[in-house]
């Protein structure tokens, strides 16, 4: 039985620091905003909002923000976030970059929403008019 290339990068991705998890999930988001700069008027409506987005195949978890209608990278978690959104890394990460309807991936379960549901599902609305 192999490995498929999925597994070998979830078995890289796991054994990054948090550090250089959150390097990569800024550089991300300020990209993605900075090509699509009506996502910053968006955010006004959930400003100070914090999402805690859980790749449960990688064991790590990316904190995010909403200040000043940016989409800011915790470098330190917080211990009752307003949105948890579990999944795996790719499903967030095909979602970020527009290749994974997030309506699907929650009625097939890749994605599960455990807590706030109401901002969970206005920043999906935000981001799924994404260009990459």
């Amino acid at each position: 039985m192999g490995v498929t290339s999925k597994n070998k990068l979830s078995n890289i991705l796991r054994f990054l620091p948090q550090g250089i998890h959150n390097i990569i999930m800024k550089i991300l988001l300020f990209i993605l905003i900075r090509r699509n700069p009506q996502v910053s008027l968006r955010l006004k409506d959930i400003n100070g909002k914090i999402f805690l987005l859980e790749a449960v195949d990688i064991n790590k978890k990316y904190f995010l923000k909403i200040d000043n209608s940016m989409i800011k990278v915790l470098s330190k978690g917080v211990e009752n976030p307003d949105v948890l959104i579990k999944g795996s890394f790719s499903t967030f990460a095909g979602f970020l970059l527009n290749r994974i309807d997030p309506d699907e991936a929650f009625f097939n379960r890749d994605l599960q929403i455990e807590s706030g549901l109401e901002f969970a599902l206005y920043l999906k609305n935000v981001l799924g008019n994404l260009r990459g």
